[in-house]
């Protein structure tokens, strides 16, 4: 399984039941770093749906690379 289209699966999926961004719920991981760049956008009224914010984007990525690789390790 390519790396991109395991991201695309992961983030494709939403728990509703909690808080998520782009499929990390909060519930399951609230030290992940981008929840305080989210509480910011947050605060100053932006919807979560309408953040555009590269280092943002970049700990999404991160996020999902490592847990690709715990994925590809337990193959």
């Amino acid at each position: 399984m390519l790396f991109d289209y395991y991201l695309q699966e992961k983030i494709n999926k939403h728990n509703k039941l909690y808080y998520n961004y782009l499929g990390i719920s909060k519930k399951d991981y609230p030290k992940w770093g981008g929840w305080k760049i989210i509480l910011k956008y947050k605060n100053n009224g932006v919807d979560i749906k309408e953040i555009d914010d590269p280092h943002l984007d970049l700990l999404v990525h991160n996020f999902y690379y490592l847990k690709y690789l715990e994925y590809k390790l337990r193959e």
